[in-house]
């Protein structure tokens, strides 16, 4: 209140102190919240005294600063005027009231659980409570935090890609992180995998350090969140599809998932080693036995499929002792060598007894292989042409032109063929250019494999083309469209040479600086008898269809390959366009070969040609008792 002789401003302003009161307490405020209030009062009011409501609102606050302990707190009332209104005003009817955060609050029957609803948002919420006895003696005031969070954490898996095909020891990239407070609220992340299909239905961990993982920004490059040893889920569950798992929680119980379909394409298994040689084998070629040869001694190694050593011959010319660095078994038996040593090509029995010797101006031959009419090509490395000669040696074509450029090459080592096609090992290119037997260029694979020196070259007969990869240590395999299936890798050092089974399920490597042939087995034999299979009984993990090339203009190749005869009621090829009309349709028996290939020339069920654009390819397999059916689209771009 004032009295009427009051002209100007005053201030009121409250101000609360911890600890226990003694005359010395200075008016500095300890506490945060000292809100003051004005009034001012009209010069020259009549009123004989004035009165104002007045309030002002500040924050007890049951935290005492640090180093203190809180006994009792009280609150003082400052009067603020200047020299001519002192005494002029004062406070009557001084009154507090509790507001927030302890607004209505009082106290109630003890009980050990009490429910209350958090304020919306997220955040840190402090819960505050006291408790009294029957007496009316108090405790002090008791708080802790409680953290609201209702948002989910971030789960994202970036390598391996959607439906990738892996194999050996795979690093799992991603993000592990918690959108509210990473450093607060995450908790950990979890990998894990699963069959694709199956009745086996079981998640199966892999174990990365989660615990111990620090949250990353998911805006920043994603880090490595585990490695999977791929292999070990080859030999307890076999390769396929599988799905990859990453579960994220945070503090709050909320959980994120992030899951993608991978392939798994490992070697199946070693099959076997030889082994016991003095100097580095590079040379290597396989059909009902296995030739083996050896750099330094000129020798060449004869074993059965047991890896029994039958015999051994020596590759010496007139040069002296040879370097037999690629060789090929024609249909008829003949074994083909390549010498660099001499730069001439041996032809051999069997047995080991030369037949014949051919130059032709070579300048270190590298690779050799056959095409449908028996003919042999040859790498000439150093000139950078690919050669053909008859039975007899006598040279036919050839073609190359040295470059880095799609359709030249630099120091082709070895080479495959298939039907009209010759594959080629690009070696300082670092990739594998394939051109028709004709010489034209078609186009290249395994620029993004980061081929490091593509060494030997062996493919079989559905288009499944094996590398090795000289530098790098490993063998890949990639498939008729050129996407990569499995990779044999960190047992081999240099590897070289290539050759298959005529069954093509083991493959043989010459592991060039360990000085031994390893066998893998590459492929799974269908498994009979009785009782219920599973799907990977069926079908050969790893190609079952592919259609190429994808942009085609001419003809279209469909190739299928891993079904098991008898598994099957009827396979069915439909194509289509983008309206989903049927415009060709390819019915199969049950018993038609394995592996087997379509052509489509771009005609429609009358035999008219079809309109340039983009038609989708559907396989369906009617399969017979307890095997699931199998259905897959590809997608082909026809031009003209």
């Amino acid at each position: 209140m004032v009295d009427s002789a009051f002209i100007g401003t005053g201030r009121v302003e409250f101000q609360y102190i911890y600890g226990i009161p003694i005359e010395s307490d200075s008016i500095d405020p300890r506490g945060q919240y000292p809100f003051g209030t004005s009034i001012t009062i009209p010069q020259g009011t009549n009123a004989k005294v004035s009165q104002y409501n007045l309030a002002s609102y500040f924050r007890y606050h049951p935290e005492p600063p640090p180093g203190e302990e809180l006994y009792e707190a009280r609150v003082r009332v400052f009067i603020d005027t200047d020299d001519m209104n002192a005494g002029k005003l004062f406070i009557d009817n001084f009154m507090l009231d509790v507001v927030s955060p302890f607004d209505s609050s009082k106290f109630e029957n003890y009980d050990s659980l009490k429910e209350w609803t958090l304020t919306s948002g997220n955040g840190v919420r402090k819960v505050y409570g006291q408790f009294s006895d029957g007496a009316g003696n108090e405790t002090s005031i008791l708080f802790d935090s409680i953290i609201a969070d209702t948002t989910k954490p971030a789960a994202n898996i970036s390598s391996p890609e959607d439906k990738q095909k892996i194999n050996g020891n795979v690093g799992i990239t991603g993000w592990a992180y918690d959108y509210a407070d990473p450093q607060q609220h995450f908790k950990q992340y979890e990998l894990k995998y699963q069959e694709y299909e199956g009745a086996d239905t079981s998640w199966y961990g892999i174990h990365p350090e989660s615990l111990f993982y620090i949250p990353k920004n998911p805006n920043i490059p994603s880090r490595i969140l585990g490695q999977w040893n791929t292999q070990e889920v080859t030999d307890n569950h076999g390769n396929g599809w599988y799905y990859l798992k990453l579960t994220v929680r945070d503090s709050a119980a909320n959980n994120q998932d992030d899951t993608i379909p991978v392939y798994i394409a490992n070697p199946i298994g070693r099959d076997g080693e030889i082994s016991g040689f003095s100097h580095d084998v590079y040379g290597l070629a396989a059909q009902d036995e296995i030739y083996i040869g050896e750099i330094g001694t000129g020798k060449i190694y004869r074993y059965n499929t047991n890896y029994q050593l039958i015999d051994t011959f020596n590759l010496i010319d007139s040069v002296g002792t040879g370097f037999p660095l690629a060789m090929a078994i024609d249909d008829s038996g003949k074994l083909w060598v390549a010498n660099i040593n001499s730069h001439l090509v041996s032809k051999f029995t069997s047995q080991g007894n030369l037949l014949l010797q051919f130059g032709s101006g070579f300048s270190l031959p590298s690779g050799i292989g056959f095409d449908n009419s028996g003919n042999i090509w040859v790498s000439d490395r150093m000139h950078n042409k690919i050669k053909r000669f008859d039975q007899d040696g006598n040279q036919l074509f050839q073609f190359g032109t040295r470059g880095s450029g799609y359709g030249k090459m630099r120091l082709p080592m070895g080479i495959a063929l298939l039907d009209d096609k010759i594959y080629i090992a690009d070696s300082r290119n670092n990739r594998i250019s394939i051109f028709d037997t004709l010489g034209n260029f078609i186009r290249v694979i395994g620029e993004s494999a980061g081929l490091l020196m593509p060494f030997g070259l062996t493919i079989d007969s559905t288009g499944c083309l094996f590398v090795s990869d000289f530098l790098s240590d490993r063998v890949i395999e990639f498939g008729p469209s050129g996407n990569q299936l499995l990779e044999i890798d960190s047992i081999l050092d240099a590897p070289s040479g290539l050759a298959l089974s005529p069954d093509a399920n083991i493959l043989y490597v010459s592991d060039t600086k360990h000085k031994r042939v390893l066998a893998f087995t590459v492929r799974s034999e269908p498994q009979g008898g009785g009782g219920p299979q599973s799907h990977s009984d069926v079908y050969i993990n790893r190609l079952m269809f592919d259609v190429y090339p994808s942009i085609f203009s001419e003809q279209l190749n469909i190739r299928l390959q891993g079904i098991e005869q008898g598994a099957k009621s009827e396979v069915q090829l439909n194509i289509y366009d983008v309206t989903g009309r049927l415009v060709k349709q390819f019915s199969l028996p049950a018993d038609f070969p394995l592996p087997t290939s379509i052509v489509w020339h771009g005609e429609d069920n009358k035999g008219r040609q079809v309109s340039c654009g983009v038609y989708f390819i559907r396989l369906v397999i009617d399969a017979v008792g307890e095997i699931e059916d199998y259905k897959e689209t590809k997608k082909a771009i026809l031009l003209k």
